[in-house]
């Protein structure tokens, strides 16, 4: 949302991927429901799904070096089972040197609420 708002400079939302601002690519291809992966940054998101393999992962790629001092991470509960448990925030200049920031193991913290 911040991207998508000329950094909080405006009420008026874009899509940063629209803007050039932001990209995504992923390790597997994306079930997106007939839509563009870039809807994604649309305010609602339209919801997209990863094909579960070993190893699969999502990345944004920035226009510019950012230092992210928090994150949202949303996922859709139909079921405690597909809940994401395991995941890691993960930071790079260059796409091959990666940096651990934050590491999620066993998280249910997305389970279904009760």
């Amino acid at each position: 949302y911040y991207l998508g708002t000329d950094h909080g400079k405006t009420n008026i939302f874009m899509n940063p991927a629209g803007l050039g601002l932001l990209s995504m690519q992923a390790t597997c291809s994306l079930t997106t429901h007939r839509y563009d992966p870039n809807n994604l940054y649309q305010t609602p998101p339209i919801p997209i799904e990863t094909i579960p393999i070993k190893d699969a992962f999502v990345s944004f790629l920035f226009g510019y070096q950012i230092m992210p001092s928090y994150y949202t991470i949303k996922q859709s509960l139909s079921n405690d089972t597909g809940s994401l448990r395991n995941w890691c925030l993960k930071a790079s200049k260059d796409g091959k040197h990666w940096v651990d920031l934050q590491i999620h193991t066993n998280d249910t913290t997305l389970n279904k609420k009760k």
